[in-house]
């Protein structure tokens, strides 16, 4: 396998992570063993091979995920180990005991994504894995670039594809900051990039540590999920990974977080990072 890239803090980097967020607001998406169902029916490696075979993203490389921190923000790989990789047979059993055998009786499903290459591709073949696999017709609503924002506020669906590209080099960006409800921000504008810079810039910890913090508040003004989604035991870990000044430990608090997030309450499914 390609190996993984190893950062510093103050790297400039385009890291980004690509996921479907659920609207667990919305059935059948409010039941947790649905959404299990459709993160396991996914061939994340095959979605990635098909990406990186089209060549959309100029040469950079994904790599498949089951987890949403990249692990060279968190520092481990838990590829396969944390988060729901594919097994078609256990997607299938979790959906029958949600009450919807071989997809008989699901509701409608809309599934909202960016109208560009990439997208329009892994789209279609999740479509076709989540038929394939569990027998779910969902459609695909392929929306403009310029108008997505303004789509997803006045009407959030069930399932979109998303993406989220990296301010500062730590899991608290990923697993706090990219899951906020929020107003569009305009990432040319001060103070956003005049944090950016200073937190690139900054080589003390506690300095950065404090950068961090208000980046965060920036953008992440109120803990409001965009999947409608709270979790008191989820939130606490992130509190007190954050200030945790021991990396070990806060590596292991927020890989406790990665499970609650990807694997048993299962409120996004992480396709791949670059």
């Amino acid at each position: 396998p390609t190996p993984l890239p190893t950062l510093s803090p103050t790297a400039k980097t385009g890291i980004m992570a690509y996921y479907y967020a659920f609207n667990t607001a919305k059935p059948p998406f409010d039941n947790p063993l649905v959404r299990q169902a459709f993160a396991l029916a996914l061939d994340r490696g095959a979605l990635a091979a098909l990406i990186n075979a089209r060549g959309d993203y100029e040469g950079a490389t994904l790599f498949p995920a089951t987890t949403f921190t990249p692990p060279y923000v968190l520092g481990r790989d838990l590829y396969g180990q944390v988060g729901l990789a594919y097994d078609p047979d256990r997607a299938r059993e979790l959906l029958a005991q949600a009450g919807y055998p071989g997809g008989a009786g699901l509701p409608a499903i809309t599934f909202y994504v960016r109208d560009w290459k990439a997208h329009r591709a892994v789209a279609q073949a999740t479509q076709s894995q989540w038929r394939d696999v569990l027998g779910a017709e969902v459609e695909l609503t392929l929306v403009p670039l310029e108008e997505y924002g303004d789509v997803i506020h006045a009407d959030d669906p069930q399932i979109r594809l998303e993406g989220w590209g990296a301010d500062y080099i730590d899991p608290y960006n990923f697993l706090h900051d990219a899951l906020c409800l929020r107003e569009p921000i305009d990432v040319e504008s001060d103070p956003y990039q005049s944090l950016r810079e200073a937190i690139r810039n900054e080589t003390d910890e506690e300095a950065r540590h404090a950068l961090y913090t208000e980046m965060s508040r920036l953008l992440c003004p109120s803990w409001q999920t965009q999947m409608h989604w709270d979790n008191a035991e989820y939130t606490a870990l992130l509190d007190a990974a954050f200030n945790e000044p021991d990396p070990e430990v806060r590596r292991d608090l927020y890989v406790q977080a990665e499970h609650i997030l990807c694997e048993t309450d299962a409120v996004v499914i992480p396709l791949y990072w670059r």
